[in-house]
């Protein structure tokens, strides 16, 4: 998928950003349990050229987690 503006050199490092973020709760022992919301947002956060490692932070975190 091609976003203007968004090299594929700068959509890999958000999704490294991303994934790594997600593993991380993991092994802290936090489990996600994201919504199709949730990943459609994550989605639409590392299409933006704009992109931060913290906007994604934020956003893993804002994640509902299984009980």
């Amino acid at each position: 998928m091609s976003h203007p503006g968004c090299s594929p050199d700068r959509r890999r490092s958000n999704l490294t950003v991303a994934a790594s973020g997600v593993m991380y709760l993991e092994a802290s022992g936090i489990s996600v349990e994201p919504a199709h919301t949730d990943v459609t947002a994550l989605r639409d956060l590392l299409l933006n050229p704009n992109c931060t490692a913290t906007q994604i932070t934020t956003l893993l975190r804002s994640w509902p987690t299984a009980s």
